[in-house]
């Protein structure tokens, strides 16, 4: 979305550059909306430490607001303005538990900061306070959108506070506190009144974005991505031709179904038409019940074609990287039981054994998003485990191994787009078990002698989110029976409702129930109780389950 408003006061525009809503509030999202932004930011020729820390101030407010609310939000929305007078203002605004004490709580962040503290939580807010001194923090109470509004003015704020209240009153179109599940659709014509009548005509069904000029709506392409695009064909400048042309050249602009409008019915335009492999052409004047149709059937077909390819190719990689454990490791028996969408993000195991240390290194790790990209993604990221693994003579812990991880993935501008969690553990002969977490779902163990899993306090902030990340590895020292269970987070969020909050007492239930049970059966008891209760049409990501006992020497 894009807003101007003219001041004429001050004399210079404020944009609107981009907004976006956020729901699903979750520990990924900071880096969800690092993702989102980046290339925007990209467009606003910051140097490369003032684009650094604008993405870092984002991270910290939205990380904040994940950890630390009472009641946490459930969505969080990100607004980027700019004048014409090379101002940058950045608003994180949010339904969470006001932030009351902020000027306190800043002022501590700054203390432990200063005195080198730097295992403290809050430092986000020192970092902001140093980096952008012009910032403020607005409660609900105070908002007149009911909202909290983090703000962060660059390089100051000007006069463009005054043009962002302007703007405000202004702008009519904030967005809804749901998502649109709305298909988009792009209407290019230099014609206003075709453009009004087609919004008129398709508004209610679709969300539209209208263009009156080609080389606009080929700009907004890439941040858009638009399921469909219906053009004129002669414009001033770029014509409807080029844009085809030029769309088809861009990541997936040759598979987004694109509708020709035009009043010419020769026989030569239709032939240059039909040589430029568009889906349909209509004249105008445009009847509703046609043009309607035809959406209809583009946007079902497209759908089609584009589920076959991922069918085809995604059943390969998803066997590649189905995921699996020796039965044994050492002295540690284990159990897998996985369940792989057709398509979609991915779940993996890799293990590497350290015989010279008597220990064995495993990882589990889920890559996020949906479509045949992300399974992609799980292969990449399956190639850099192993690089890491076989690639170096250094013996990892499990905080080492995510850090080289971590490294890697932020050096990459294909994986540091993409939300990957994972954990890394270490199991030794003696019973030690240590882990190291990247965003990762907390591991449990089931105390055999107690009949108790308790939930492991292992955390740490997503791979790649900083080039220096770094991550601490939890010990453990397990008994004879004792039971680890890992697993990623598709398998509670398909749970029926209470999720999260019931994983705990479903799982303590069923692990008293099989702890008699031998581990493969154990957890194909667990696993088919996992299948009965998964609500209906939920499954929207792999699930992996993980069972480890370890058995003493010589089990």
């Amino acid at each position: 979305m894009k807003l101007d408003f003219y001041n004429s006061r001050q004399e210079h525009y404020c944009f609107l550059l981009f907004e976006e809503l956020f729901t699903g509030v979750d520990e990924t999202l900071p880096r969800k909306a690092r993702f989102c932004f980046r290339p925007l930011l990209k467009r606003l020729s910051l140097r490369q430490t003032e684009f650094d820390w604008l993405m870092l101030s984002m991270t910290e407010i939205i990380s904040n607001l994940v950890k630390h609310p009472a009641i946490k939000p459930t969505f969080i929305r990100v607004s980027i303005y700019a004048s014409s007078k090379n101002k940058i203002m950045l608003d994180v605004s949010d339904n969470s538990t006001p932030f009351y004490e902020f000027r306190i709580k800043k002022r501590i962040s700054m203390e432990a900061v200063e005195n080198k503290k730097l295992n403290e939580t809050g430092r986000g807010l020192a970092l902001i306070a140093k980096s952008y001194p012009d910032h403020a923090y607005l409660n609900a109470d105070e908002a007149q959108d009911g909202l909290n509004h983090f703000t962060i003015w660059y390089p100051e704020r000007g006069n463009l506070e005054e043009v962002f209240e302007h703007a405000e009153i202004a702008n009519k179109t904030m967005p809804s506190k749901a998502p649109s599940t709305q298909k988009k659709i792009f209407i290019v014509d230099d014609d206003k009144t075709v453009r009004l009548m087609l919004e008129h005509i398709l508004s209610p069904n679709y969300h539209v974005y209208s263009y009156g000029r080609a080389r606009d709506a080929l700009q907004e392409f890439d941040i858009v991505k638009p399921d469909m695009v219906i053009s004129d064909l002669l414009m001033p400048g770029m014509g409807g031709g080029e844009l085809r042309k030029a769309l088809s050249q861009k990541k997936g602009g040759d598979l987004t179904p694109f509708v020709f409008l035009s009043g010419n019915k020769d026989a030569a335009t239709i032939d240059y038409i039909n040589q430029l492999g568009i889906d349909d052409y209509l004249t105008k004047p445009i009847d509703k019940d046609q043009i309607m149709t035809v959406i209809e059937r583009l946007l079902l077909r497209s759908s089609q074609v584009i589920d076959d390819i991922q069918g085809r190719v995604s059943s390969n990689i998803t066997e590649t990287l189905k995921p699996s454990l020796p039965k044994k490791i050492g002295n540690w028996r284990t159990a897998v039981r996985t369940m792989s969408l057709s398509t979609g993000g991915g779940d993996f195991l890799f293990h590497k054994p350290v015989k010279q240390e008597d220990k064995d290194l495993v990882v589990i790790a889920d890559v996020m998003g949906h479509g045949l990209e992300a399974k992609f993604f799980s292969y990449a990221y399956a190639g850099y485990i192993r690089s890491v693994f076989y690639g170096s003579d250094v013996n990892y812990n499990p905080s080492e191994l995510l850090e080289a991880f971590s490294k890697m993935i932020n050096k990459d501008p294909v994986l540091e787009s993409t939300i990957i969690t994972s954990q890394a553990f270490c199991l030794e002969n003696d019973g030690t078990f240590l882990c190291a977490s990247a965003a990762h779902p907390k591991p449990l163990i089931f105390n055999q002698q107690e009949e108790a899993v308790i939930e492991l306090n292992v955390t740490g902030p997503l791979a790649g989110l900083m080039g220096n990340t770094k991550y601490k590895s939890h010990e453990y020292s397990l008994s004879i029976g004792d039971r680890l269970i890992f697993f990623t987070d598709g398998f509670f969020e398909t749970l029926r409702p209470g999720g999260l909050e019931d994983l705990k007492s479903f799982l303590e239930g069923l692990m008293i129930k099989s702890k008699e049970l031998k581990l493969d059966e154990a957890i194909e008891m667990i696993w088919q109780s996992y299948l009965s209760n998964i609500r209906p049409n939920q499954r929207k990501d792999d699930v992996t389950l993980v069972l480890i006992e370890y058995n003493g020497k010589d089990q």
